[in-house]
C-alpha cells in the first residue's frame, strides 16, 4: 500500500458530542456516530481547534550563558466562526438548521468536540481506526458578524479545559 499526501481544504470533520465519552482517550464509534456533525455549518476561514503551543519558562543551568526555556503546561485553543441560518419565507432564525451557533450559545456552554483531519472528506462518516482529537471547550459570547462580505457567521471563541489529541477510534458501544 503505498502512502500519499492529502489537501487539507475540505478534509476536516467536527462533531459535538451530546455527553462526554465514557473515556475521552478511547471513543468509540457509537460515540462519535451519535454525535452531531458540525463540519458544513463552520466557516474554514479562521478556524482554530488544536493546541497553541506550550507555556515556557527561563530555567538555565548555572554553566549555561544562554537562555534556557523549559516546557510547562500545554494550551489549547478554540475559534469557530458558524453560519447563522434562517428560515427562507418568515427571515428569521430557523433553530433547527441554525445548529452549529445554537450549540455555542449561551456564554459558557460546555462543548464535547470531536476532530478529524485525514484524506477522508469532512462529510464522510466515522469510521473505527479514525484518529481524532478531543476537546472540552466553553464557549463564550458569540460576536457580532465581523464583516458584510460573504454569509452571515458569528464568531465564537472558547476556553478549552480538557484535550487529548492524536487517538484512535474503537469499537464498541
Amino acid at each position: 500500500m503505498a502512502a500519499v499526501k492529502s489537501l487539507a481544504k475540505g478534509h476536516t470533520k467536527v462533531t459535538s458530542l451530546a455527553a462526554p465519552p465514557a473515556d475521552k482517550n478511547a471513543i468509540t464509534l457509537t460515540e462519535a456516530a451519535a454525535g452531531a456533525d458540525l463540519s458544513a455549518f463552520i466557516a474554514l476561514s479562521n478556524f482554530a481547534l488544536g493546541s497553541t503551543g506550550s507555556s515556557t519558562t527561563d530555567d538555565p543551568s548555572l554553566e549555561q550563558t544562554a537562555n534556557f526555556q523549559a516546557l510547562e503546561g500545554s494550551n489549547y485553543g478554540a475559534h469557530f466562526e458558524p453560519y447563522r441560518y434562517f428560515d427562507a419565507d418568515t427571515k428569521m432564525v430557523d433553530p433547527t438548521a441554525d445548529i452549529a451557533f445554537q450549540a455555542m450559545v449561551p456564554k459558557g456552554t460546555l462543548l464535547y468536540l470531536l476532530k478529524r483531519v485525514s484524506a477522508k472528506l469532512g462529510e464522510d462518516a466515522w469510521e473505527t481506526g479514525d484518529e481524532y482529537s478531543y476537546y472540552e471547550a466553553y464557549t463564550d459570547d458569540p460576536q457580532a458578524p465581523a464583516s458584510d462580505s460573504g454569509y452571515v457567521k458569528c464568531p465564537v471563541d472558547m476556553a478549552v479545559s480538557e484535550a487529548v489529541e492524536f487517538k484512535t477510534l474503537v469499537a464498541g458501544v
